[in-house]
């Protein structure tokens, strides 16, 4: 199972990184 949730873990973080940079853009869209 170890593997598994370091899937997990790693699906989540890239998935962090994903909604940052979609943050960013709308911001850059609105100024």
């Amino acid at each position: 199972m170890p593997c598994k949730r370091r899937f997990n873990f790693s699906l989540k973080r890239t998935f962090g990184k994903i909604s940052e940079d979609v943050d960013y853009l709308k911001n850059e869209k609105e100024i």
